[in-house]
C-alpha cells in the first residue's frame, strides 16, 4: 500500500536530480573560494620604503605573497631617494669615471634585492677598469617615473654626480606613464616637507612612507575585469610563463601597448611626440656639455611572448636618428625564454633577467663594433 504521504510517481524522480545538482555544487564552491583564496595570498604585492634607525638610512622593501615562504627583497634608499649609496657633495674631488643611469623601476631593480639589479652588477663590474682607471656608478632609478622626470632629476643632482657617461633605459610603458600622475619623491627633503604638512593638517607624521607606484595589472585586468581577477590573475601568469618559456607566441599587446592598440593612434602620437621633446631636449642638454649619452631597451614579458616588439622601433629610431648608440634588448630575451627571465606574478625582471640586461651592457660597452663609450674602454681597445 503506498503511504499517504508519498508524493506522487515520477515527482521524486525531477526534485531528487535537482538537490544533487545542489549537492554537488557545495564541494565545488568551496574548492573555487578556497583557490581565490590562496590566489590573493600568492599574489599580493606590498612595496614601502621604511626608515631603519637614523635618517639617512632607510630601505625599499618589496613583498610578493603572504606565505611564510613568500617572497621578500629590499633596496637602501639614500637621502636624495635613489638606491644608491650616498651620492657626493658638490665640492668632493671626483677620482673615477661617472656613469649615471636613468629609468623608472626596471634600473631601480624592484622585484630583487639591491645588489641583484642589473646597474649594481654593471656598477660592480666596471669598478675598475683593466687600465687602472675607476668608475663610479650612479643609480637614478626611480618607481613609475617618466622621461621629463627623469632629465628633471638629473639635471637637480648634475653638479654633484659631474656625470661623464649617461645611460637611458627605455621600457615598453614610458609612453603610458606620461599620462599617470607623477610618483612620490623619496629624498629626504621631499619626505620631511610632506611630513611637516602633515603635521599641520593633521598633527602627526607618517613612520613609514609609502612606495608610491601602485601596480598596473594591464593585460589581465583589462580582459578579465567582469570576473574577481585574483585567480584568473594567478592562472595568466603561469600561462604567460609557460608560453614564454615554451617559445609559444601569443599576442595580447592590443591590450598592453599603445601603439599596437589601432584604437589608440591618435593618443600614441600625442605621446611619442611629448616623449620625443623630453628625450631631445635632455640629449642636447648632455652633448652641449660633453657628456656620453646612451639608451638600453628593455621589452616586456608581453612583448616575449607576443614574439614582437612595437615600441622598440620608436625607441631605436630616436636614439639612431641623433646619433645616439642604442642597445635593444628584444633580441636577446625573445633568444633567452629559458630559465624564465621575469618575476612570477609581476611584469619586472627576475635575478636572471637582470644578469642578463647587465651582460649584454657589459658587452656592449666593452665588444661592440662601434663603441658607445669610448671612455668606459680599456686602454687596449679604446
Amino acid at each position: 500500500m503506498t503511504p499517504p504521504d508519498a508524493p506522487e510517481g515520477g515527482e521524486t524522480q525531477r526534485i531528487g536530480p535537482i538537490k544533487l545538482a545542489l549537492f554537488a555544487l557545495i564541494p565545488v564552491t568551496i574548492l573555487v573560494l578556497f583557490a581565490e583564496v590562496a590566489a590573493a595570498i600568492t599574489i599580493s604585492r606590498d612595496a614601502r620604503v621604511e626608515r631603519i634607525g637614523a635618517e639617512p638610512a632607510r630601505v625599499y622593501r618589496m613583498r610578493t605573497g603572504s606565505w611564510p615562504w613568500s617572497r621578500r627583497v629590499e633596496t637602501p634608499i639614500n637621502s636624495d631617494g635613489f638606491p644608491d649609496h650616498e651620492f657626493p657633495s658638490a665640492t668632493e674631488t671626483k677620482t673615477c669615471i661617472h656613469l649615471v643611469v636613468l629609468g623608472d623601476s626596471f634600473v631601480l631593480g624592484d622585484g630583487v634585492d639591491g645588489d641583484s639589479s642589473f646597474t649594481s652588477i654593471v656598477g660592480r663590474a666596471l669598478a675598475r677598469l683593466p687600465d687602472g682607471r675607476c668608475v663610479r656608478t650612479f643609480n637614478l632609478g626611480e618607481r613609475g617615473s617618466t622621461i621629463p622626470r627623469q632629465a628633471r632629476r638629473l639635471r637637480e643632482l648634475r653638479a654633484r654626480l659631474r656625470p661623464d657617461v649617461v645611460v637611458l633605459a627605455q621600457y615598453q610603458n614610458d609612453l603610458t606613464d606620461l599620462l599617470d600622475p607623477e610618483p612620490r619623491d623619496l629624498s629626504l627633503a621631499a619626505i620631511a616637507a610632506d611630513s611637516a604638512a602633515a603635521a599641520a593638517t593633521r598633527g602627526g607624521t607618517p613612520a613609514v612612507e609609502a612606495a608610491g607606484g601602485a601596480p598596473s595589472w594591464g593585460v589581465v585586468a583589462d580582459r578579465f575585469g567582469f570576473l574577481n581577477p585574483r585567480l584568473v590573475r594567478f592562472l595568466a601568469y603561469h600561462a604567460f610563463a609557460a608560453l614564454i618559456t615554451n617559445g609559444i607566441h601569443r599576442d595580447e599587446l592590443r591590450h598592453w601597448s599603445v601603439i599596437a592598440d589601432t584604437a589608440r593612434r591618435e593618443e600614441a602620437s600625442r605621446l611619442q611626440a611629448q616623449y620625443t621633446a623630453s628625450f631631445d631636449s635632455l640629449s642636447i642638454e648632455l652633448a652641449r656639455d660633453s657628456v656620453a649619452f646612451g639608451v638600453v631597451i628593455i621589452p616586456s614579458k608581453f612583448d616575449v611572448m607576443a614574439g614582437r616588439f612595437p615600441e622598440q622601433a620608436f625607441f631605436e629610431e630616436l636614439a639612431t636618428s641623433r646619433g645616439i648608440p642604442a642597445l635593444p634588448l628584444f633580441p636577446l630575451f625573445d633568444r633567452e625564454r629559458t630559465p624564465y627571465a621575469f618575476l612570477m606574478y609581476d611584469g619586472h625582471l627576475n635575478e636572471r633577467g637582470n644578469r642578463l640586461v647587465a651582460q649584454a651592457i657589459l658587452e656592449w660597452i666593452e665588444s661592440a663594433e662601434s663603441a658607445p663609450f669610448g671612455l668606459l674602454r680599456s686602454s687596449g681597445t679604446r
